[in-house]
């Protein structure tokens, strides 16, 4: 039985299509947590876009076999980068959780713009000062 797999194309188009989504819940939300999903999202799409570069169809995982010696293997190089990218996705996550747990303890608010004029009116009192 033969697995059918979409082309190669599709993950691209999937990965463009995650990374826009996610820019646009960064731009357009104001939510600091929603902020940080978004993120996340748009990093998947660039793991996905990674992994779509390495993949070949038809290929064979790089691993010893007792084949011909002949063979053409997957890189494994993206899959190297999506792993160490997972990582640094979850240090980047938990600590831009933490900093919302701290901005939300100090000022009782995680919107973005009621953040933003507070900023503004503290900058506005130091300078009348």
């Amino acid at each position: 039985m033969k697995i059918l797999t979409p082309p190669i194309n599709f993950y691209y188009i999937g990965s463009v299509i995650l990374i826009i989504i996610g820019f646009y819940i960064v731009v357009e939300r104001h939510n600091l947590i929603k902020k940080i999903i978004g993120i996340n999202i748009m990093e998947t799409g660039v793991f996905l876009f990674l992994i779509a570069i390495g993949a070949a169809q038809g290929n064979r995982a790089p691993i010893y076999t007792s084949g011909s010696g002949t063979d053409i293997f997957v890189n494994p190089f993206p899959q190297f980068m999506v792993t160490m990218g997972i990582m640094i996705t979850l240090g980047i996550t938990t600590f831009g959780l933490g900093l919302v747990v701290k901005i939300f303890k100090h000022h009782k608010t995680i919107d973005a713009r009621r953040l933003r004029n507070m900023m503004c009116k503290h900058d506005d009192d130091n300078e009348a000062n």
